[in-house]
């Protein structure tokens, strides 16, 4: 009977993880969406990390990063975009709530 129970508790663990998966996905996939379409004409996406506090780190190309960060906040695709780092015109934005300024 224990190992019935250890099993079933296990597989309920199981089931919570891959559930938890899925929807963690399933907001990466919107977050990226929504980049892309809040992306000027003139840059492109090399990158995005997005934890599961809707919170994370894009790298793009673009001719002036203020410019994108500024169209990234006004279509609300992520929160709190800030410059993080630059080089040329590749550079790194930092995104919600835990990044720090």
């Amino acid at each position: 009977m224990l190992a019935a129970r250890r099993d079933y508790e296990n597989a309920r663990a199981m089931i919570a993880t891959i559930d938890s998966a899925s929807r963690h996905r399933a907001d990466v996939a919107r977050t990226a969406a929504a980049v892309i379409l809040a992306l000027p004409d003139s840059a492109y996406l090399t990158s995005l990390e997005v934890n599961g506090a809707a919170s994370g780190t894009l790298t793009a190309a673009a001719p002036r990063a203020n410019d994108l960060i500024q169209a990234l906040d006004r279509s609300g695709a992520i929160i709190s975009p800030h410059l993080a780092s630059q080089q040329g015109d590749r550079f790194t934005v930092r995104f919600g709530s835990d990044s720090a300024r």
